[in-house]
């Protein structure tokens, strides 16, 4: 019965050829992304040498926003390239009619979408930054010196009104690592609004998680109010650290747990689509 769920030598085939098809409907848009570094380098330099009379490279501090932008939409164009097609009849029947579990197209298609091709695209993109780095110091350090989080949590230290007790707390959701649970959520988002739409899957994807947040909100929002009514009328603003000490003691721990509970359902629910799936 375990091996009808999954088996390893099965897993890895099917994976190998998940891969491979992946790649064959994304590598243009990879590789656009994967480059963006040097693209906008040039263009950033061309248009610092117009206005200066001189060229300039991207400083970090600009660079740091524009990776994050850019690995937000290859995240959202990745589930959607490579498994929007299951919806179509042709492809999703061939699909289904893999000698392959549903469990193992599930994993297959968590595993690529969150792990590998995320990881490719950061140590490419990565990589060519440091590249252009090192050729041109006016850029500063390179995306993967990390550097910025000791200017965050600098910034932090200097300027906020943490108590000494909050202060490592505060600082520990300043490091990048803390996101990658919520660069997971994206990815699983719209893998499951490409498993689900058959069209536009991208924009109904972001409607429903629009609806969604309505609806969470309004659920939320009498606690919402009474919370801030509470600090509002507080006679010290730092009222919150006494009445809420342990959660802000722990701002990292509650985040990964909230994200990877959030993570885990929009797995069942990919799991549960790849399992009823027909046409």
């Amino acid at each position: 019965m375990a091996n009808d769920i999954l088996n390893m030598k099965r897993f890895g085939k099917y994976l190998a050829s998940d891969l491979r098809a992946c790649v064959s409907n994304f590598a243009i848009t990879f590789a656009v992304a994967a480059a963006a570094p040097v693209a906008l380098y040039f263009f950033y330099g061309i248009f610092h040498l117009i206005i200066t009379g001189f060229w300039g490279g991207i400083p970090l501090v600009a660079r740091v926003p524009l990776f994050g932008l850019i690995l937000i939409l290859f995240l959202i164009a990745l589930p959607v390239s490579c498994y929007g097609r299951l919806t179509d009849k042709r492809a999703g029947s061939q699909f289904l009619l893999l000698p392959v579990s549903s469990f193992e197209k599930t994993a297959s298609m968590i595993l690529i979408c969150c792990i590998i091709a995320p990881a490719l695209f950061f140590a490419c993109y990565g990589l060519l930054d440091a590249l252009i780095c090192l050729c041109d110091s006016s850029c500063g350090a390179a995306l993967l010196s990390f550097s910025y989080i000791k200017d965050v949590s600098g910034l932090i230290t200097a300027e906020a009104d943490i108590p000494a007790e909050y202060l490592d707390s505060f600082l520990a959701v300043a490091n990048p690592a803390q996101y990658i649970d919520d660069f997971i959520s994206i990815v699983l988002t719209f893998l499951l609004g490409a498993l689900c739409f058959k069209k536009g899957k991208v924009a109904k994807t972001m409607l429903a998680m629009v609806l969604i947040s309505i609806v969470v909100s309004m659920a939320f929002s009498p606690l919402t109010i009474s919370f801030a009514n509470r600090i509002a009328n507080a006679d010290d603003p730092r009222i919150i650290f006494e009445k809420f000490g342990w959660v802000l003691r722990n701002l990292a721990l509650v985040d990964t747990i909230s994200d990877t509970v959030v993570n885990l359902l929009l797995a069942a629910l990919i799991f549960v689509r790849v399992r009823t799936l027909k046409h």
